[in-house]
């Protein structure tokens, strides 16, 4: 069988996601994915059924104690005594006359001779017949068995073989010029087989429960049970008489009853086997993609005005580590679980070094500004500091002096500014 699934993911793979590598919106949207927080789990359980050969087992070793009583049963002579006319009296005997002697009102006349004529006679019947208790409880353990047998053998065809499922859970979280995506992702893969498909020892236990299936029902189209059809069946608890108690052959259906009675299960047994599934970076660059694409549909099937066209961000993002659960997947992750960006204190500049040479104190100060910081970003603060408070000229003492107020201001404003912009972005 060709595998078609595997041949259109090698297709995606080599074809799609190469071709995705190259476009600019691609590598932005992957580096902001990797800023956000992330959540992936997945849990694969292995499903394995087999047949509870206990109960096969039982049934097969009692079929030739079956065999012997159904094709050598056990009978009874029944005597039935019936009053009858006279003419259709077929033997007449010292009972027959006992009776008439205590019954005088079936005698017609008597003759001068001292014969007696009868109007009627009790007519002796015997006969052979399989009704004994014993019996009895062997065509009712027949019912019973073939009941069980064929409920069992209807469970096993249903449920019997390999089962795999697997679960994976995907969660998401990330922002980029001030939209938010929020991303769950849950799918459940479900795959069952037929018997046939499972191993062979369970192939061979399913023949040896048809062979049963067979055996039994054969015993039902017996003379034996045909027979014993009309009579009345056995109910429990069950009399432990002399022959099901000494013959062999009844105390093995006996003892068949007595587990018949205490198994109470479905006829096979299913074991569980669960493993963990280990994320590759390869899976979950490919998670990722799937990302990229719900985000791509939904984004562009958006018919409103607010939807505003996404563009790329030329900062730096911070990549944060994925977090990866194994059990309990369907659950979400708590606020521990996710990993929070950590903030640098803001170091305290203090100008305590008296500067001396070529540059002056303020030049200094300058110069280490532009070393750590942006250019137009000190610009930006200095204009603003200049138009809060017009600068007047005083003594040369206490210009300088004010000259370095104000770069210790502009430099607590600058960090202060960095320590609320590294909390929004986290």
């Amino acid at each position: 069988m060709k595998h078609l699934s595997k041949r259109l993911y090698s297709k995606f793979k080599n074809r799609a996601i190469k071709t995705l590598e190259s476009d600019e919106f691609y590598e932005h949207f992957m580096k902001v994915v990797d800023s956000g927080v992330r959540f992936y789990g997945q849990k694969n359980e292995g499903i394995i059924k087999k047949i509870d050969e206990t109960w096969v087992n039982a049934l097969y070793e009692a079929i030739p104690s079956l065999d012997i009583i159904i094709n050598k049963p056990r009978m009874v002579i029944e005597r039935e005594e019936v009053i009858v006319p006279v003419e259709l009296a077929r033997k007449v005997g010292a009972d027959s006359v006992k009776h008439l002697s205590t019954h005088t009102q079936y005698i017609n006349k008597v003759d001068d001779d001292g014969s007696v004529i009868p109007s009627k006679i009790m007519n002796i019947y015997c006969e052979e017949s399989f009704a004994i208790y014993e019996n009895r409880f062997v065509m009712t353990l027949l019912q019973r068995v073939c009941g069980f047998v064929d409920q069992r053998y209807d469970n096993i065809m249903d449920a019997l073989g390999e089962e795999f499922r697997s679960a994976l859970k995907v969660e998401a979280s990330f922002s980029d010029k001030g939209e938010k995506v929020d991303y769950n992702l849950s799918f459940n893969l479900h795959q069952g087989h037929d018997y046939f498909d499972s191993k062979k020892e369970n192939i061979d236990v399913v023949q040896r429960i048809e062979h049963i299936r067979l055996m039994y029902n054969s015993f039902k189209r017996s003379e034996f049970y045909q027979k014993l059809m009309g009579c009345t069946l056995v109910k429990p608890p069950i009399s432990r008489t002399n022959l099901m108690m000494k013959n062999p052959h009844f105390k093995k259906c006996y003892d068949l009853w007595n587990f018949l009675e205490k198994y109470h299960y479905p006829g096979f047994i299913i074991e569980k086997r669960e493993i963990d599934e280990d994320f590759s970076d390869e899976y979950v660059s490919e998670l990722n993609v799937m990302i990229l694409f719900n985000y791509l549909i939904m984004k562009n099937n958006l018919e409103t005005e607010n939807n505003r066209p996404a563009e790329i961000n030329k900062k730096k993002l911070r990549v944060v580590k994925p977090k990866f659960k194994k059990k309990n997947i369907g659950e979400k992750p708590s606020d521990d679980d996710t990993e929070q960006p950590e903030l640098k204190e803001t170091p305290e500049i203090k100008i305590t070094q008296n500067f001396s040479g070529v540059k002056s104190r303020e030049e200094m100060i300058l110069s280490i500004l532009f070393k750590f910081l942006r250019e137009e970003q000190i610009i930006n603060y200095i204009e603003k500091s200049l138009k809060l408070e017009v600068y007047k000229k005083e003594t040369k003492e206490n210009e300088k002096a004010r000259k370095e107020e104000l770069v210790q201001m502009i430099l607590q404003k600058i960090f202060e500014e960095e320590v609320i912009n590294v909390k929004q972005n986290a």
